[in-house]
């Protein structure tokens, strides 16, 4: 579906045309990075789980906790990555709404 977004957008009617595109292709995102972290946390899983059959204990020890931080490590950048691309309050250019900073710029242009 996200090959057709930007398509849609650009060949659609209206703007409705470029907020719905925005709406498939922020869905698709955040699917898509539900999936990557859920393969990320299965891999660091297997690789623990084949430290603890092949390795002793002081080795299982170490590389489990070494794998520990480092996942850790990831998830603080990747959430720090989150916060800077994706604000909370994103608004669709298509149903921005009418702000107080603005008023006094549209009643002039209006009149």
């Amino acid at each position: 579906c996200t090959m057709w977004g930007p398509g849609h957008a650009l060949r659609g009617q209206d703007a409705s045309c470029v907020d719905h595109a925005v709406t498939v292709l922020d869905s698709a995102q955040l699917q898509t990075e539900r999936f990557f972290f859920f393969g990320l946390v299965c891999y660091f899983l297997a690789c623990i789980c084949l430290v603890c059959l092949l390795f002793d204990f002081k080795g299982r020890v170490l590389v489990c906790s070494i794998f520990t931080v480092t996942l850790l490590w990831l998830s603080c950048k990747v959430a720090k990555i989150r916060r800077v691309l994706m604000p909370e309050k994103w608004v669709a250019p298509a149903s921005l709404q009418r702000s107080e900073v603005f008023a006094d710029l549209f009643d002039s242009l209006g009149s």
